[in-house]
Formats: C-alpha cells, structure tokens, sequence
C-alpha cells in the first residue's frame, strides 16, 4: 500500500487501541475488519498486540491477507458468519469497516449483525463512508456512479446507528492530512437509551439542502453531455 494509506491505518489503530485500553486495562482486544481487503488495517492492529480475524468477499484480496498469516473469511458479512465468529471467538472488542458499509444493498442489517457479535458497554465500531457533505463541497460527481446504496452526512448516518442500536462517540478524530479524501469516518459503540430514541422528523436533517445541491449535480451532468 502507499505510505499514505499505511499511515492512516496506523493512526487508525493506534488510536482504537489507546480508546480499548482505558476501557479495558491489560486486555488483549479482539478486531474484526470487515472488508480487509489485503489485510493491511489488521496487520496494524496486530503489530500492536491484537487479535485480530478479516473478512473478505474478494477470493483474491482473501488470499493476499491469508498469505500475510492473517485468519481470513472469505465470505459476505451476513448473520450466519455473525453466529459462527460468536462461536469461535465470542464477543468482539473492535469491529472496523472502512469504505464498504455504504455498498451493502442492507445497511441496517449489516449495522445490527456488527451490534450482535460487539462486547457490551466497551466494544468499539470504526466506520468510514463518503460524506455527501464533502461530496457536494468538491464537486466530486463521479462518486455517483459507484455503486453505493447510501450517501449520508454526519447527523443521517447518526440516525442509521441509532437504528441499528449504536451511538456515535467520534467523528473524524485523525487530523486533516491523514483523512481520506470524502471521508466520513466515526467511533461507535452500543447505544445506551435507545428507549428515548424515534424516527420522526425531528431526528432527520431537513432535505432541501441535499435536494438543491442534487439538482445542481444533475444540470452540471446534462450540461456536459450536451456539450
């Protein structure tokens, strides 16, 4: 990977390390990353004294990791690995997932398959996805075309953990020169009053914003293929 990409996954880690270890003193945390591509995030967390399991849906990015000594599945997150890695190694300290949760067709499934193999109280979720924030600040329209089922903001993706009965405890907590470009990433953990929590208007951002800057996107794409 390059120096850049080694660089964030080592902040990353080392900053989810120093958040288990005062939650947990002389515990060994136990990672998952979900969509580990080569391995390179979990490679971070294991040099600083991890446990550490992948998951992998590409067979080729799968081998790649398995080949650097790393416990790799190469399957879809789903519910039914969810049981099979509750079996094996019990609850989860860290579940890391970095660019994939806003490609999965069911977002709040996979939120709650995370919250079902997470510790209670001290369990750690690390989540990136492209801020449509960012996005429309950059003008970056060629996101669009990917293959994304989500393009949330800060306070939506707020609302899509809380569904999934998790909080956010921090947002972009790296510095600017080791952020992704259109990154939106956050710490989670379990929601502790969820009785208190709705899905009325009042919990969701007014939309005008999002639409005039759609709308604004869509005249700029006409207005190329026109010429």
């Amino acid at each position: 990977s390059s120096p850049f990409l080694s660089s964030f996954m080592d902040a990353v880690a080392n900053h989810i390390v120093r958040l288990c270890k005062a939650m947990q003193h002389d515990h060994i945390p136990r990672v998952l990353d979900i969509g580990c591509n080569n391995g390179e995030q979990l490679l971070a967390f294991r040099e600083l004294g991890c446990d550490v399991i992948g998951v992998e849906p590409s067979s080729s990015l799968a081998t790649v990791a398995s080949s650097r000594g790393l416990e790799v599945h190469n399957v879809a997150f789903d519910s039914d690995l969810a049981s099979a890695l509750l079996r094996e190694h019990g609850l989860l300290d860290v579940v890391v997932s970095t660019f994939t949760l806003d490609q999965i067709d069911d977002p709040l499934s996979f939120l709650r398959g995370i919250a079902n193999v997470l510790r209670p109280e001290v369990g750690l979720v690390v989540l990136e996805v492209h801020d449509i924030d960012v996005t429309y600040q950059t003008k970056e329209v060629a996101l669009f075309d990917r293959e994304h089922s989500i393009y949330p903001d800060r306070d939506s993706f707020g609302v899509l953990l809380r569904l999934a009965g998790l909080e956010i405890i921090e947002t972009n907590f790296l510095p600017d020169a080791l952020c992704r470009e259109n990154s939106l990433l956050v710490v989670a953990k379990h929601a502790a009053d969820l009785e208190t929590f709705s899905t009325d208007t009042a919990n969701v951002r007014d939309l005008s914003g999002h639409q005039e800057a759609f709308g604004n996107i869509t005249a700029g794409i006409d207005n190329l293929t026109a010429f």
